[in-house]
């Protein structure tokens, strides 16, 4: 069983919003599609023979993005585990199924894979596509962060009008020169009634370089990043007590996909959202501490051993992501990490300095020993 279709491919435009990757992968001739799916369908070879039916069909289904992690973890898995991956091992006294049981570190250890975005809005998919297909840019793509509730719709020629007024005032030399300085980047805001479109041109390093479709990315605006804490809580809570006690580590693998999450985001939905408390000193400092509404506690949810936490992959972009496991200080089945010293990042409580360490790891090109020039020679095209 093939995940791709064996046929003769000539479409060569970009993919839509609201274009399911499988879909759009599964038609394009574009030289980066043949990279993944080539690489896709290598990993789909590995991947156990009675489970290819069903993972190519979520595939192929809504569940496509899901599919895709569950996919790209199976071959890192491969990387670390010591053994046969068993795909939905049998638990004792539930009829649930986990994605992954392996062999570890010398035990096994249960994992959890989960995105944290189900549907996106058809007003905004609609408004990108359209965008894609009116407007071109040179030098640079746009990135769009979308806050309020979008239930109108968005005019795409009102949109152009102000990003053309925009572009017109850009220096884009000076620009070129914030490539990988993405705070630096200045920031342009549409209005659409009570909605607000933030606009930042990203620069790429060929000024004259054409994009006849400039929306790069797409996300929640980052006045909604107080939000991402309780969106990753929510989210881990669902699945931190699914199987009951394991006796064995257990990992929950979340694909955050609402915009990119920072240390302070993720450290406030598992340990408590960061507050200062008044009035205790008599100098009037405050004291720093967390809530109670954290994830992980001496006494809550230390049947999970750990969060591994990648920010927004997809086949477009997993390459350039790297993973980050948080290790669960009060877990009751710790994770020996000895197997993933130098290949995944971990953040690690140091109880003795009241700190949380890190340890550098990999991204995704190297822990999966992806020819990293090939695949910035293929994207950069």
């Amino acid at each position: 069983m093939k995940l791709f279709d064996e046929i003769e491919r000539t479409e060569t435009r970009p993919s839509q919003n609201r274009e399911q990757s499988y879909s759009y992968l599964n038609l394009s001739a574009r030289p980066m599609a043949e990279l993944i799916r080539n690489t896709l369908e290598q990993w789909f070879e590995e991947y156990p023979e009675e489970h290819r039916a069903s993972l190519k069909n979520d595939m192929m289904t809504q569940n496509d993005q899901s599919a895709f992690t569950e996919l790209l973890m199976h071959q890192v898995l491969k990387q670390f585990g010591e053994g046969d991956i068993i795909i939905h091992p049998n638990i004792p006294d539930t009829e649930k199924k986990p994605d992954f049981k392996v062999a570890l570190g010398g035990g096994e250890v249960v994992f959890e894979v989960k995105n944290s975005l189900d549907t996106e809005n058809p007003r905004i998919e609609e408004f990108c596509d359209n965008l894609n297909e009116r407007y071109s840019t040179t030098g640079y793509m746009l990135d769009l962060s979308f806050e309020g509730d979008f239930d109108n719709p968005i005019s795409v020629k009102k949109f152009i009008q102000f990003a053309e007024a925009q572009a017109e005032q850009l220096d884009l030399p000076a620009l070129s020169a914030q490539v990988g300085n993405f705070d630096q980047i200045p920031t342009w805001v549409f209005s659409s009634g009570s909605d607000r479109i933030h606009i930042k041109p990203i620069p790429c390093r060929d000024l004259e370089k054409v994009y006849e479709s400039p929306v790069g990315m797409t996300s929640p605006h980052s006045a909604y990043m107080v939000d991402h804490a309780g969106t990753l809580r929510k989210s881990l809570k669902k699945k931190a007590s699914r199987y009951g006690e394991l006796n064995m580590p257990y990992i929950i693998v979340l694909n955050f996909e609402e915009g990119f999450l920072d240390n302070i985001d993720t450290a406030q939905a598992l340990f408590g959202t960061e507050q200062f408390i008044f009035g205790r000193r008599q100098n009037g400092e405050p004291d720093f501490s967390r809530a109670n509404d954290g994830l992980w506690a001496d006494s809550k949810n230390t049947r999970v051993s750990g969060v591994l936490v990648i920010n927004s992959a997809n086949p477009w972009s997993f390459w350039k992501r790297t993973p980050v496991l948080w290790l669960n200080p009060w877990a009751a089945h710790p994770l020996d990490t000895t197997h993933i010293s130098g290949n995944l990042t971990f953040k690690e409580a140091n109880r003795e300095a009241g700190r949380l360490e890190q340890t550098d790891g990999r991204d995704f090109s190297g822990i999966l020993n992806l020819n990293l020039d090939e695949w910035e020679t293929v994207f950069n095209q």
